[in-house]
């Protein structure tokens, strides 16, 4: 149900048909709930979307287990996945097949800097293929099932 209500709301707003949809782990998990929990599910998005358009959001750790997996699928930027990595449960490591890094995670201890009036996440872009929809208007690459 997850991947199919993202896809619906994904095409809804315009999103390229080839792109990825970043599914997220907003949270500090452990390897069991990884592989109890998280990993299923990710097989249950893949299932649908294919692996090809499944990303990720959440800690390195969370990005190594989905990298190593194979529940998320590549940029065009060779060595690149479709992962988004927080800096939050990260540490200092950035892992090295991150497409996108969000380096500022706004909260009410620490805000983010202000656009138009609002407190924001700064992401860094580490690949020149992130995921962004101009780059991903053509035909779906497989049908949502």
């Amino acid at each position: 149900a997850d991947a199919r209500t993202a896809w619906h709301l994904h095409t809804a707003a315009g999103g390229g048909q080839s792109a990825p949809i970043f599914f997220t782990i907003d949270e500090d998990i452990n390897r069991d709930t990884w592989n109890d929990t998280a990993l299923p599910w990710f097989r249950g998005i893949n299932s649908v979307l294919g692996v090809a358009r499944t990303g990720v959001y959440g800690g390195v750790r969370v990005c190594q287990w989905a990298a190593a997996d194979g529940v998320v699928g590549s940029s065009s930027t060779p060595g690149r996945r479709w992962v988004w990595q927080t800096k939050a449960w990260s540490g200092s490591q950035v892992h090295p097949a991150a497409v996108l890094y969000q380096r500022v995670v706004s909260t009410a201890s620490n805000p983010g800097p202000k656009v138009g009036g609002l407190e924001v996440d700064v992401n860094d872009v580490l690949a020149p293929d992130c995921g962004q929809w101009n780059l991903h208007a053509g035909r779906a690459s497989g049908d949502v099932r």
